[in-house]
């Protein structure tokens, strides 16, 4: 069973996907916002200052871009400086480095034109830019300060999800393994029964059969309890489970039951090492045993093939019994412990589980597993 623990990011409606990351549309809103409304105030500043045939236009416009650039520059140092500084650390910044970047462009403009700091002192322009630049710088620091706040709610708002999330995705994988404990817990032997009544009966009829039986009864349950606790349990064992039950039906049967395992060279080796999960094959042959009785009154013949090849683990159990008919409903050849099957073998293995029921060539069933091959450590 492969499982990845990890936590991805989920992108959520409401969020655009820029190299590799999520960002949330309300960042890319305050950042439109701040465009606008920095464009807006700089333009009303320019239509302010604006005389026809005058030069304190041209004067103001270099310190209102300047002063943005020196109130934007600030906003990032404070915030790499202080990640959440207060308000008026916000507006002093961004006040303080607009007014210098307002008289950096009152200079500038003022030696593009050609004017002297006598001149340029003397004028409206140098109180027009001055203000121009404190209210940008304070307008720039408010915006940046309210992009800081609503990334904050974002960043808060995605680690609050993220929790959901984890969370959602535990309880999911919980009600996963108690669903498979249940199921596996449905495997108990339906046949127990039956073979204590049989076992008493030897007791009184034939000793050394009972003694027999009983053997196989503890073999049986030893193995099926070292398996149940467990998700995946080794081939040998699962197959100690299978021969353990099927001496136990031969006694029952007086010996009238054929029983034939057959392996590749890659699963005889790896019968140790090879997992699977615990009942699934005992399954398959309980269903062939119950099911798989021939009509002409032959002895009943079940056979087990088991693959490894290419990653994959094949299990097959073919009986010479009437076999499924014709547009056969899977349903009608199996009982609780087959659709407990398939639903185990879905939550272990998701759509990499395959299970089967065919008609075989010569008539009887072939019910056939196939599952990702794992290995134990």
């Amino acid at each position: 069973m492969k499982s990845d623990n990890s936590i991805h990011p989920i992108a959520e409606e409401g969020s655009v996907q820029l190299d590799g990351a999520d960002v949330p549309v309300g960042v890319r809103s305050y950042a439109a916002a701040a465009a606008v409304m920095a464009l807006g105030v700089t333009c009303m500043i320019l239509i302010l200052a604006y005389r026809p045939g005058g030069t304190t236009g041209w004067l103001v416009a270099p310190a209102a871009l300047l002063s943005q650039c020196a109130a934007a520059l600030a906003c990032l140092r404070v915030r790499r400086w202080k990640p959440e500084p207060g308000w008026l650390v916000w507006l002093a910044c961004g006040v303080l480095a607009g007014g210098a970047g307002a008289m950096a462009g009152i200079a500038l403009g003022g030696g593009l034109l050609g004017r002297e700091w006598v001149q340029i002192l003397k004028g409206p322009a140098l109180v027009r830019g001055a203000l121009a630049g404190l209210l940008l710088g304070g307008c720039i620091a408010t915006i940046w300060r309210l992009m800081a706040d609503g990334l904050a709610r974002e960043r808060r708002w995605m680690a609050a999800n993220t929790d959901l999330e984890i969370e959602r995705l535990r309880l999911e994988r919980g009600i996963a393994r108690a669903e498979l404990q249940v199921m596996q817990a449905q495997i108990e032997p339906h046949f127990l029964y039956n073979t204590l009544a049989n076992l008493r009966q030897l007791i009184r009829t034939d000793a050394a059969g009972a003694l027999h039986m009983t053997e196989q009864l503890i073999r049986y349950f030893k193995a099926l309890t070292a398996s149940l606790s467990q998700s995946q349990a080794p081939l040998e064992n699962e197959l100690v489970l299978c021969d353990s039950f099927m001496e136990i039906m031969r006694l029952r049967w007086g010996d009238r039951l054929e029983y034939v395992v057959a392996c590749n060279e890659p699963a005889e080796k790896g019968m140790k090492s090879l997992s699977v999960p615990p009942g699934s094959l005992l399954t398959l042959v309980e269903n062939a045993v119950k099911h798989g009785q021939p009509n002409d009154g032959s002895t009943p013949s079940i056979q087990v093939d088991i693959v490894a090849e290419k990653g994959r683990l094949s299990l097959t159990v073919t009986d010479n019994g009437a076999g499924p008919s014709a547009g056969f409903d899977e349903s009608g050849r199996q009982g609780s412990g087959l659709a407990n099957l398939r639903t185990r073998l879905a939550l272990l293995y998701g759509t990499e589980a395959e299970v089967s029921l065919d008609t075989a060539k010569r008539g009887g069933c072939i019910a056939n597993i196939r599952i990702p091959e794992h290995r134990r450590c």
